[in-house]
């Protein structure tokens, strides 16, 4: 994603500034970029020597910045102690057709195979788990006491850096998606106890993540932090209809139910499959902003998390299927 851009820089003096000319002497600007933690640019020059006669005449040097990655970073240009300018700097995606494509074929695998999950899903089972809520239970202690408290301890082990105990300590207290869905049906488990618990911890997490934060934030920012309400519906709203609409499938014709239910695991592996292969591909750049302590961090994270459902589920008793369930569901977070 690599690109350079030449920003053309003329120096113009003021009414105080005649003192330079009369020296006669070379001008040094010198370029600072302000995010020292930014790896979206990078100045391949530097600074800028005017000349008397560059200087006189208006002429114009060259300042090369190179994009590496997306992101923000800001230009200053200095001379001697004096701030002359400032600068946004913005790196883009060039083109962004193949992104645009990735994600709405994405989007429209993930709502088929939502679909499809709704019409296996049983309605007898889902009123039996809410009369006995032991498994959604299990699953609001690993997901709403431990997560968090332990990707904040992660955070606070690992870096001293705020920022990125902060962003493994929301990451910690966001709800499952429907990725511990798909899993959860690839490997066996209950998919009537995922699909109820992400149901649940995403209506949770409206008052849980608050909550937490507003426990937690002062130790990790000054700031006022932001509550994604707006995505956390949305994640409600997209999991809530194509699984209705999979039930009333069901319920309407239940023979298109039994071929759903025949095709509902090969087209779950090609959805998972699709998303590590053009995903990983087409979004390769992100890879660049990925430290060695953030793999720790996040695969910590995620192997507790899953150790902990999996042993509280088994404490309570409950059988391999949904211990697998809520296991999936404690690990995967929809951050």
């Amino acid at each position: 994603m690599k690109g350079q851009l030449e920003m053309k820089v003329r120096l113009v003096l003021g009414k105080d500034d005649d003192y330079i000319l009369d020296s006669m002497e070379d001008v040094i600007i010198v370029a600072n970029l302000t995010n020292k933690n930014s790896w979206a640019v990078r100045l391949l020059n530097d600074s800028m020597t005017f000349n008397y006669q560059d200087i006189r005449r208006s002429g114009k040097k060259s300042l090369i910045i190179q994009g590496d990655i997306i992101g923000i970073d800001t230009l200053e240009l200095w001379h001697e102690d004096d701030l002359l300018h400032t600068e946004p700097i913005y790196v883009i995606m060039n083109d962004a057709t193949l992104n645009n494509i990735f994600t709405m074929v994405m989007v429209l695998m993930v709502l088929v195979n939502t679909i499809n999950m709704g019409a296996q899903l049983d309605l007898e089972i889902i009123k039996e788990v809410f009369k006995k809520p032991i498994g959604p239970f299990v699953g609001f202690v690993s997901q709403f006491v431990f997560m968090p408290l332990f990707s904040f301890l992660v955070g606070w082990l690992l870096s001293d850096d705020m920022l990125f105990r902060l962003g493994l300590f929301i990451l910690g207290c966001c709800p499952g998606g429907t990725g511990s869905n798909f899993w959860t049906l690839l490997l066996g488990g209950d998919i009537n106890l995922s699909i109820t618990m992400t149901f649940l911890s995403t209506i949770l997490a409206l008052g849980m993540m608050p909550m937490w934060i507003f426990l937690m934030g002062p130790l990790l920012t000054e700031g006022a932090l932001v509550i994604p309400f707006g995505q956390l519906i949305f994640s409600l709203v997209t999991l809530i209809l194509p699984t209705t609409l999979g039930m009333w499938v069901r319920w309407k014709w239940l023979n298109a139910a039994k071929v759903m239910e025949k095709i509902i695991v090969p087209f779950t592996l090609l959805t998972v499959l699709f998303i590590f292969t053009a995903g990983i591909y087409i979004n390769l750049f992100i890879f660049l902003l990925i430290t060695p302590l953030m793999i720790i961090a996040g695969f910590a994270v995620a192997i507790a998390g899953y150790v902990f459902g999996a042993l509280f589920a088994w404490i309570f008793r409950l059988k391999l299927p949904q211990i697998t369930a809520v296991a999936i569901e404690t690990s995967f977070q929809n951050g």
